[in-house]
C-alpha cells in the first residue's frame, strides 16, 4: 500500500534525518578490515545490477547528509561549497 506524505510531513522526516549521524564505516575501521587481508587482495565496491567493479581511485569529498530521500539513490550528497555536513573518503570504481 502506498502511503502519500504532505509536504510538512516530508519537510520535517528530513530534518529528522539531518540530525542523525552518518552511518558507516570511518576510515581506522576500514584500514583494520583491510589489514586483516594480504595485499594483493582485490577491492571492489557494488556496481549497478548487482555486479562489482574494483577500486580505482580514492577522493575526499564534502557531503551534505541525508539530502536525499528517493529511495532509487543513496542518502548523502555532494555539498555546496561551505555547506557539507562531514568530510568524507570516496572509493571509485570504473
Amino acid at each position: 500500500m502506498a502511503v502519500r506524505l504532505g509536504v510538512a510531513e516530508v519537510i520535517e522526516r528530513k530534518e529528522q534525518d539531518t540530525a542523525q549521524p552518518a552511518v558507516g564505516m570511518r576510515v581506522g575501521e576500514l584500514i583494520s578490515a583491510l589489514q586483516a587481508h594480504g595485499p594483493e587482495c582485490l577491492v571492489v565496491v557494488e556496481g549497478q545490477n548487482e555486479g562489482f567493479v574494483g577500486v580505482t581511485a580514492l577522493s575526499v569529498a564534502g557531503l551534505k547528509l541525508n539530502a536525499n530521500a528517493h529511495p532509487d539513490f543513496g542518502p548523502h550528497e555532494i555539498a555546496e561549497r561551505g555547506d557539507a555536513d562531514v568530510t568524507a573518503v570516496v572509493l571509485r570504481g570504473h
